[in-house]
């Protein structure tokens, strides 16, 4: 997380921009490029988990993000396993994620009854979109559970859009008072001007920079290099 808050962001950015009068067209427009920033890499520090989410015995379907399941944001994936274990952890295991389109039909959450023939500790979720809310997400269980379970799982969260009193989630402050830069050039002096073009180009420098910066930690967008003595 960086140190600045957007007002303070913005501030610089108008005064770099030549102007002091358009901080709500500015505000808007940093949150829109933020929140397109944090669709386009998955950032480790997006990386979030839930733990100890409930899954009652019977529950064929379970939704989560966007104010579901305890989680505030939007949630933009799910990462594969989730793990489901019993309370006092006498029983527990992999819930892979499945393929949501083919596969064996008669595995369909839609053929599958949560009769007592159906049930036991889910081995297979499938994720679906939810129709109405982006970012939330209704996990199908195959089978369905046959007691109370609770599930452990990590995904990469959509930050909320901020007020001029938040501080941004990413961690360049200097990127941030840049994409403000550009945003008021924007606005001051239109799509085509040099000076847009100009502070454009020097912001998405500096997020490519960002990327090699923050964008990888280990586990999370690293490469694992191949042994020297045994490769050539």
């Amino acid at each position: 997380m960086g140190a600045k808050t957007l007002a303070t962001i913005i501030e610089e950015g108008m005064l770099l921009g030549g102007r002091d009068d358009i901080e709500t067209q500015v505000l808007a427009w940093v949150n829109n490029w933020l929140r397109q920033t944090y669709l386009s890499w998955d950032y480790p520090f997006l990386y979030r988990s839930r733990e100890g989410l409930s899954l009652p015995a019977g529950t064929s379907s379970l939704d989560i993000g966007a104010g579901q399941s305890g989680v505030t944001v939007e949630i933009q994936r799910i990462l594969d396993p989730i793990w489901a274990y019993k309370s006092d952890f006498t029983g527990k295991g992999q819930v892979r994620i499945r393929p949501l389109i083919g596969g064996n039909n008669e595995r369909s959450e839609d053929r599958v009854q949560s009769t007592l023939l159906n049930r036991g500790i889910p081995t297979q979720v499938r994720v679906r979109p939810y129709s109405s809310a982006y970012g939330r997400w209704s996990l199908i269980f195959l089978p369905v559970p046959d007691v109370d379970y609770l599930l452990a799982l990590d995904y990469i969260e959509l930050p909320a859009n901020l007020t001029t009193a938040g501080t941004p989630l990413y961690p360049n402050d200097s990127t941030l008072v840049q994409a403000a830069t550009t945003a008021t050039l924007l606005f001051a002096n239109g799509h085509d001007s040099a000076d847009y073009q100009d502070a454009i180009q020097v912001l998405a420098r500096k997020v490519a920079e960002d990327k090699s910066r923050f964008g990888s930690t280990p586990g999370i967008n690293d490469q694992i290099q191949l042994d020297g003595g045994v490769f050539r």
